[in-house]
């Protein structure tokens, strides 16, 4: 979980978003990592695209979260224009590698006759990334420290 050591400061910040909106459903996954891991149980190939999935949701998160702290910086700093653009690029590309994840363990589930009815609601980029969001968080969630 070496991954998730960068996200911990972040963690406080879902925790406020979970008592600010106005309905805790929209920061819960679609799908839990539970229920995914219940799936591919006993496919080692399954397994495998399920932990590269989950990887890739977990760079994405991370990407944006440093975007996030970039954008945020105060106002007094000066942001480089190069820096923001590097870290966009770094954002786009592990939110297309994530997006490219996501889609072959679900194409892959479904070949398997196990299905992937969570995938049908991932119907643009903006979908893809709240998926790996939430997905990241919640499996943040569960391994942080009581």
């Amino acid at each position: 979980m070496a991954q998730f050591e960068s996200l911990s400061g972040f963690l406080g910040r879902r925790e406020k978003l979970e008592r600010d909106v106005s309905s805790p459903e929209l920061t819960k996954p679609l799908v839990s990592v539970e229920e995914l891991e219940r799936i591919c149980e006993g496919n080692e190939d399954l397994q495998v695209l399920l932990q590269e999935m989950l990887d890739s949701c977990a760079r994405y998160t991370e990407t944006v979260c440093r975007f996030e702290e970039i954008a945020l910086k105060d106002r007094s700093e000066t942001i480089e224009s190069g820096d923001m653009e590097e870290i966009d690029t770094l954002r786009r590309r592990t939110h297309n590698a994530m997006i490219d994840s996501v889609n072959i363990l679900a194409r892959n589930l479904t070949k398997q006759g196990k299905g992937a009815p969570w995938a049908r609601a991932l119907s643009d980029r903006s979908k893809h990334a709240k998926f790996a969001i939430t997905l990241t968080f919640a499996r943040f969630a569960e391994h942080a420290p009581a």
